[in-house]
């Protein structure tokens, strides 16, 4: 069952146990009526190779480079892994052809893992963590947060060391940032709190060194603690600081109608620069599932999805968007993302360019293109200004059935790649859900292109 799904319409308020326990056109002239539209290279195509039962909730990430890594759960592995859930990974060059074979990243294997999210330095290393229900650590209460380091070539950096330090309840869904430095941070959820968070589910983070060391002790990240804090979102703004997004049962500001969009921004050592602050400017009903992403300057954007909008979607969940500068100062009123309003649109995800522009996938509940079957994978590009490149348009190519759990990255020139999980493949797997992925380019991939249109259409944005 997909989380968007789930969390949508009124359920959501009850969301998060249930969802614990399962799981551009350049700013420069172009001849009047063209304008670009997502550009991709070649069909989607499946990033697992182990084939058997079920793949789900992939991640990436990429280097400037365009070389990739893409995270997944599997139900079962290759590696050693078989007793319920796995965590996979697969390095992929830029072009989208694999590098070495699928690696386990877990080396706990006792019951389920889940909840895999990536991070990449400069160097190439890479950082992943995931929930396990169990620890080779000090967790043994149901839930905890692990991570692994693994080398640009994909053997193990470090061992499998455990996250959280409070260990009581389920610790779950965490988030990972890393630093131009390699310092790393990782933020999730947590059913209890060392700190004055105790009525429900908090917010948690904790910082790394390159190596894996902490930092920081395991910090709180809310200050508004009534009801529940969830579905954490952090990326790294600038040099030493970093973004924590999460979703809130109430809040200092305005918005007393339901969940609302929480943000804070931390510096050294997890002292925070600021109090919490709320995203959102549309209050009525749910806002939820936020995401996080920030360009070179400090500044970021965030993503969620809205029971309603302040623009032309009122038929269910849309996608929102609020922009902010390094000083956290909202750069107008946010916005909706998505142009095809029929049904929901919700869980989305985002990546911003070193320069500001940034692109948006998500999941909707039907399609403007060609995907009619049940959910599809939408996008859309933006440029650092927050003005649309193109309308959002249908990323997968395989359409039946339910597609899911999108995941995006950028590279330092524009170029995307949208991660998701399919209940079938053009390709090998056959047997359950799959992992599959679709690479986009910026307009000129190659620099300026002033003879080839063929990436151009008629239709204005």
């Amino acid at each position: 069952m997909d989380v968007g799904v789930a969390r949508s319409r009124r359920g959501l308020r009850t969301r998060r146990v249930a969802s614990l326990a399962l799981w551009t056109v350049l700013s420069i002239g172009v001849p009047s009526g063209l304008a670009a539209q997502g550009s991709p290279q070649g069909p989607e195509f499946q990033l697992n190779s182990y084939t058997t039962n079920n793949q789900v909730w992939p991640d990436v990430a990429i280097e400037a480079s365009g070389d990739f890594v893409a995270v997944w759960a599997s139900d079962g592995s290759d590696g050693g892994d078989t007793s319920n859930g796995s965590i996979q990974a697969q390095r992929f060059r830029a072009d989208g052809s694999p590098v070495g074979a699928q690696i386990q990243i877990n080396s706990y294997t006792t019951s389920f893992q889940a909840f895999p999210k990536v991070a990449v330095g400069l160097d190439g290393k890479f950082v992943v963590t995931w929930m396990s229900a169990g620890s080779d650590g000090s967790d043994q209460d149901g839930g905890a947060v692990q991570m692994r380091i693994f080398e640009a070539d994909g053997s193990p950096a470090s061992q499998e060391l455990q996250v959280n330090t409070f260990t009581t309840g389920f610790q779950s869904m965490p988030e990972v940032a890393i630093a131009e430095s390699g310092e790393f941070v990782i933020a999730w959820v947590s059913d209890g709190s060392y700190g004055d968070d105790s009525s429900g589910y908090s917010v948690q983070a904790r910082l790394f060194t390159p190596a894996g060391q902490p930092i920081s002790a395991e910090f709180q990240v809310n200050d508004f603690t009534t009801g529940n804090q969830g579905f954490p979102g952090v990326s790294w703004s600038q040099d030493g600081e970093f973004v924590v997004v999460w979703d809130s049962d109430g809040s200092f500001g305005t918005d007393i109608d339901g969940p609302s969009i929480q943000a804070r921004r931390f510096g050294s050592f997890g002292v925070p620069i600021s109090g919490a602050f709320q995203v959102n400017t549309y209050t009525p009903d749910l806002q939820i599932g936020p995401r996080v992403a920030a360009d070179s300057t400090g500044g970021f954007v965030v993503v969620w999805s809205s029971l309603g909008s302040p623009e032309s979607d009122q038929s269910g969940d849309s996608v929102q968007a609020l922009r902010f500068d390094a000083q956290d100062v909202p750069h107008g009123e946010q916005f909706q993302v998505n142009t095809y309003t029929t049904f929901g649109q919700m869980a989305a995800a985002i990546a911003v360019q070193p320069n500001g522009g940034f692109q948006v996938a998500w999941m909707s509940e039907g399609s403007s293109g060609s995907d009619t079957s049940s959910t599809s994978l939408h996008a859309r590009q933006f440029r650092a200004d927050g003005t649309p490149v193109d309308a959002d348009f249908q990323v997968n190519t395989y359409t039946t059935g339910q597609q899911n759990g999108a995941s995006i990255a950028s590279d330092g020139s524009g170029n995307f790649i949208i991660a998701w999980h399919s209940p079938g493949s053009l390709e090998t797997d056959s047997s359950g859900l799959s992992v599959q992925a679709r690479r986009f380019d910026d307009l000129f991939r190659d620099g300026f292109e002033s003879g080839d249109r063929g990436r151009w259409s008629l239709s204005v944005p």
